[in-house]
């Protein structure tokens, strides 16, 4: 763990499921990368250390899409305009 960032370890170990995932950004959709961080306790909830796994949820994800008839669509706001306004922006 002494190479993951402290404010990783902070938002893993700030979690009720001690898990955290990020998407990574990939230039297609060929690839739909998922970095987890989770952390392993022991019965009384010390820390004994943490895990990273990088997962690409490419064929999941197509093989839930093929099975339900959905599809992936590109959207970009910049575009099409806001669907929705965040509470904060008010």
């Amino acid at each position: 763990a002494e190479n993951l960032p402290d404010w990783i370890m902070s938002e893993v170990l700030a979690s009720p499921t001690k898990t955290i995932s990020y998407p990574i950004p990939t230039d297609s959709f060929e690839q739909i990368l998922i970095q987890t961080y989770q952390a392993s306790t022991d019965q009384e909830g010390q820390v004994l250390g943490f895990w990273e796994t990088i997962f690409d949820l490419k064929q999941p994800l197509q093989t839930y899409l093929d099975s339900s008839a959905q599809a992936l669509v590109v959207w970009s706001d910049a575009t099409s305009g806001a669907s929705f306004k965040e509470e904060a922006d008010k």
